[in-house]
């Protein structure tokens, strides 16, 4: 299995009161869901990563570079 490509999708939103509890925020503090899968050469998804983050801190950067000794992945 080689891997392809990754897809992220990040999603701004204020949290259920367990989320805010757990994450130890206070109220009108929006939380950040951040979901990345990972995909093979066939479009199959080899990983899956789901992280909750407290919106006042934390910064988003992505560099993903996906490559083998065949090159660049798919996509």
């Amino acid at each position: 299995m080689l891997v392809a490509f990754s897809v992220t999708q990040l999603v701004a939103r204020m949290p259920t009161h367990e989320e805010a509890s757990g994450l130890q925020i206070q109220p009108g503090v929006p939380v950040v869901r951040i979901l990345r899968t990972v995909y093979d050469t066939e479009d199959r998804p080899l990983e899956v990563q789901d992280t909750l983050a407290a919106a006042d801190r934390h910064a988003f950067r992505y560099e993903v570079a996906m490559t083998d000794e065949h090159g660049p992945g798919r996509r």
